[in-house]
């Protein structure tokens, strides 16, 4: 899917991301079920979380403050929706 890379000649050429190689067979297969599960509808929510994701000095932000992978910014309680 091509994107906007920005100037140049070559901005607006395809480009490979990724790619996939495989080979031998797998040691264990599995099939797709026919169904699947019926599942619970879940309730309408009670309580209404807003989280506005953004960037700041070169550092990523969660509602205004600079993300940190060992703060936990929202607790939420078990089974609420």
């Amino acid at each position: 899917m091509p994107y906007n890379r920005g100037g140049g000649n070559n901005a607006q050429r395809p480009i490979a991301l990724a790619s996939l190689r495989y080979e031998g067979t797998a040691e264990n297969t599995w099939t797709l079920p026919d169904r699947l599960v019926e599942i619970n509808i879940l309730p309408s929510p009670t309580i209404k979380r807003t989280f506005r994701l953004g960037e700041s000095m070169m550092n990523f932000t969660i509602n205004g403050r600079a993300f940190s992978e060992s703060r936990v910014g929202t607790r939420v309680n078990l089974d609420s929706v």
